[in-house]
């Protein structure tokens, strides 16, 4: 609230010395749809652990970690090979084995068909590691809204394909501008865009009917 430096306006032309306001509220959004991993790490101890605690007293990742590998494929949440909380784990979530990734079919496939590169600076940088996209590799491309960091007069209001991929990924619902940076080709039509119940009483039964079938003109089944 006490930030000077905000630039308002919606032009995504920010002047020198602001930070464009949308392209924050836009990053920020993403991590609340999920752009978000449950990694943390303690560069003091440089020990890394993953999960949140469920009522069984378990400690469960969430669906971004489930996606997550280190540079030789293997998947972080792997307590075979990443033991949590440990040492090795955070040597991985700093990059020592060839990186961090987010390795998901939709996500790969608008990433040239390779593994998403994420950030992984040494040592971990608590609130930027992990939960972003590698800095070096997209933060002047079309995929940097979720760079780690911001710089003056910089705009990006668009998620990006490789944004939309790793949603796509997760399971969540896709809005019509992330079809189309992805490129799908499937189509799926409706009979109709509305179901009316009409007027009903308790504990009486109204049925509808809703066709839903594969475009014919879609070039994917």
């Amino acid at each position: 609230c006490e930030f000077s430096d905000w630039y308002f306006g919606q032009d995504s032309n920010p002047p020198s010395g602001l930070i464009d306001f949308v392209t924050v509220v836009l990053h920020e959004i993403g991590h609340g749809i999920g752009f978000i991993g449950s990694m943390a790490g303690d560069e003091d101890v440089g020990i890394a652990e993953w999960g949140f605690q469920t009522s069984d007293g378990d400690n469960d990742p969430i669906i971004y970690d489930r996606f997550t590998e280190d540079g030789e494929s293997v998947s972080l949440i792997n307590e075979n090979v990443y033991a949590s909380p440990s040492s090795s784990l955070y040597d991985a979530l700093v990059g020592e084995f060839g990186g961090v990734f987010f390795d998901g079919i939709d996500a790969n496939i608008v990433n040239f068909g390779a593994p998403v590169r994420l950030y992984s600076p040494f040592p971990w940088q608590g609130g930027s590691s992990y939960s972003h996209l590698d800095q070096d590799t997209f933060g002047d491309s079309e995929n940097a809204l979720m760079r780690p960091a911001l710089d003056r007069q910089f705009s990006i209001h668009t998620p990006g394909p490789v944004m939309c991929g790793m949603l796509s990924d997760m399971g969540g619902p896709l809005g019509q501008n992330c079809f189309e940076l992805i490129g799908v080709e499937s189509v799926i039509s409706i009979d109709q865009t509305q179901l009316n119940f009409g007027v009903s009483n308790v504990r009486e039964i109204v049925n509808q009917t809703l066709t839903i079938r594969n475009d014919a003109s879609a070039q994917d089944p």
